[in-house]
C-alpha cells in the first residue's frame, strides 16, 4: 500500500470514530418525549389505501399497524373523537368504493 491510501484509510477511520462519539453524546441526553399518535394515525391512513391500490402488502400492513397504534392512544381518542370518527369513516368509504370500482 502506498502512503496516499493509508492516509485516506486513517482519515475515514478517524471520521467514523468522531461520528460515533458525537452519536454517543447526543443519545445520552435522552428526553422522555411521548410520541405524537395523531401522526401515526395519519401516516397509517395514507399508507393503508396506497398499499391496497398498488397491491403492496407490506405497505398496507404497515399502514394498518400505524393506524392501530394511532387509534390505541387514549389521549387522541378522548380529545379528537369527532376527527377520528370522521377519518375512520372516510377510510372505510374509500376502501368500499375501491372494491366496487375494481370490479
Amino acid at each position: 500500500m502506498n502512503t496516499g491510501s493509508l492516509s485516506l484509510i486513517s482519515i475515514i477511520i478517524a471520521l467514523i470514530i468522531i461520528g460515533l462519539a458525537i452519536f454517543m453524546i447526543f443519545t445520552k441526553k435522552k428526553i422522555n418525549q411521548e410520541p405524537n399518535y395523531k401522526t401515526f394515525f395519519i401516516i397509517g391512513l395514507i399508507w393503508l389505501p396506497t398499499g391496497i391500490v398498488t397491491k403492496n402488502y407490506g405497505l398496507m400492513g404497515m399502514g394498518l399497524v400505524f393506524s392501530i397504534i394511532g387509534l390505541v392512544s387514549k389521549d387522541l381518542i378522548l380529545s379528537k373523537k369527532i376527527t377520528m370518527v370522521g377519518l375512520t369513516v372516510l377510510l372505510v368509504i374509500g376502501m368500499i368504493s375501491y372494491y366496487i370500482l375494481k370490479r
